[in-house]
């Protein structure tokens, strides 16, 4: 996630170019785009019809943003008492997300969904973050669910020939821990 603390010079660069009104205008919200992804390819929709299971997939897709991503970034990104403090964090959102699958292949059920594609970051990512931090965030024994769920999402044909591999990962992403924690 690019914040003020973690890259203040493009974030200030992002910040003055996204609020243009040219570029607000041409860049509908996120639930528009779903909504038009929605009604032009409805054959194979990501969300589902029931407007309260449609809802409580949105809800999920707003969480991770808004707490799962700055969480477990931030336990990437910190040392020390600031990273257990945010380890913490991040364990409590990976809870909801635990009950949220108990039962469960994918958030929506049998078939992958707006959620899950959503989330989908965690089944590549946070295996590449506990490498290079050293710690195991997600585990067999808290997160049995969520762990059952990066391994069948990471399975997936089309997500598994999309997803880079592993060991650039690790490569890109201890250069940028190592270049945010030398400031």
């Amino acid at each position: 996630m690019i914040t003020q603390d973690t890259f203040p010079c493009l974030f200030g660069w992002m910040q003055s170019f996204t609020d243009l009104p040219m570029i607000q205008e041409n860049h509908p919200p996120k639930d528009k785009l779903t909504t038009k992804f929605q009604d032009t390819w409805n054959h194979n929709p990501l969300l589902p019809q029931d407007p309260y299971h449609k809802a409580t997939a949105r809800f999920w897709v707003k969480f991770g943003d808004d707490k799962v991503i700055p969480s477990i970034w931030s336990a990437f990104l910190k040392q020390g008492k600031e990273q257990e403090d945010a380890i913490d964090e991040a364990i409590e959102n990976l809870k909801l997300l635990e009950e949220q699958l108990k039962g469960k292949k994918f958030f929506g059920g049998d078939k992958i969904g707006l959620t899950d594609l959503a989330l989908g970051w965690l089944a590549n990512l946070v295996p590449v973050f506990e490498q290079i931090v050293g710690m195991k965030i997600i585990d067999e024994e808290r997160f049995p669910s969520l762990l059952a769920w990066m391994h069948e999402f990471a399975q997936v044909a089309i997500i598994k020939e999309s997803l880079p591999p592993h060991d650039k990962l690790i490569v890109k992403f201890q250069v940028l821990r190592d270049r945010h924690l030398s400031k």
